[in-house]
Parts: C-alpha cells; structure tokens; sequence
C-alpha cells in the first residue's frame, strides 16, 4: 500500500489515524518538514495527511503533481474548501471525520476521484452561484456588436436574412446565454463580459 505522511496533526488525533491506516497496509511517517519529505520521497505516489496552509499545499503539488493531498480542516467556510482545492488537495475532511474515511479517501485518490464534504459543494456553489453559460457564436457575437452600435433587430434581422419572427427566438437564445432575457440587459452583460 501507501507511505503516508502525517502532518501538523494533534498526537491524540494523528494516534487514532496511524491506527486505522496501518491495519488497512499503510506505512506511516512523521516527515520533520513536509515540502522537504515530498521532494525526497521515493515513493511512486506520495501520499500527505494533515492540516495544511495553502502555500503548502501549492508547493507540495508542484513537487510532485501526483500526489495525493488529504487535508483536514478546522474551519467549515467558504474561503477554507476553496484555498484547499486550489492547492491541489483530493480530499478535504472536517474535523468531525471517522478515521476510516482517510482510507477511504487515499483510495479514492489512487484511482483520480476526490473527496469533498457535501457542505463544500453546497458553500461554493452559493458563493459562486452564476453558471457558465456556452460561449456565443460568431454569428450572435456580430449580432450583438450590430445592437450595440444602434442597429434596430428589424434591420439585422433583415441584413442576416431572417423573418422578424424568426429572429427574434434567436436572438433570445442570444441573450439567454448571456444570462439575460431582453437586449438592453444582454448589451451590458456583453460589454461587461468584455465581448463588447
């Protein structure tokens, strides 16, 4: 199995999971400095368990890419699962986690998966609630320049060779991608998007 780094870990709290990992085939280490660990680490694919800081976390997988990063957070905010997972850690548990769930998790990791609490889902998606639209085409992209400039829909549509009526569906598919429903709104978007 794997060579598994404890890091920063209470010795109450890094006793119960040494415990778990080696009954389940893992070898356990207490690295002295992590960053050094991991760029002298002869194993196939690190694996680090511990609380981190971000620009730990960041070097670490710069080391070595293929590393797989568990790391365990005292904080449950919005700012804490977004720095962990930009630093490049598979799995974040919380503090109320059931040791086998780090076995679980080094499991996980081996086959490219990862391990995120529900309430990191449910943060991130409320902190960043706008879904990314598709990217307009060219043609709506001329569209949309055309209004922008002060062209009527009538006379684009004319000038693309469309029926008003026919038209004006595209036109709002146009400005439903840009997360808006009339032309007014969808040239701000635009423009604030920087399409404009």
């Amino acid at each position: 199995m794997a060579r598994v780094a404890i890091w920063n870990l209470p010795a109450m709290v890094s006793g119960s999971i040494v415990t778990v990992l080696e009954q389940n085939g893992h070898d356990c280490i207490f690295p002295p400095e992590i960053v050094e660990w991991m760029r002298h680490s002869d194993t196939d694919i690190p694996v680090a368990v511990g609380t981190f800081v971000l620009e730990e976390l960041l070097k670490l997988k710069e080391i070595r890419g293929d590393a797989i990063l568990v790391a365990i957070l005292a904080s449950k905010d919005t700012i804490s699962y977004a720095s962990t997972l930009l630093g490049g850690a598979q799995a974040i548990l919380t503090e109320e986690y059931d040791p086998i769930a780090i076995v679980e998790a080094i499991d996980l990791g081996y086959r490219g998966l990862a391990v995120i609490p529900a309430g990191a889902l449910l943060a991130l998606a409320t902190h960043f609630p706008t879904p990314i639209e598709p990217p307009l085409s060219d043609q709506e992209l001329a569209w949309m320049v055309e209004l922008a400039h002060g062209r009527t829909i009538e006379r684009v549509a004319m000038d693309s060779g469309f029926s008003n009526r026919h038209f004006n569906r595209l036109i709002k598919t146009t400005y439903g991608k840009l997360g808006t429903t009339n032309k007014m709104d969808a040239l701000l978007e635009a423009r604030r998007r920087g399409l404009l």
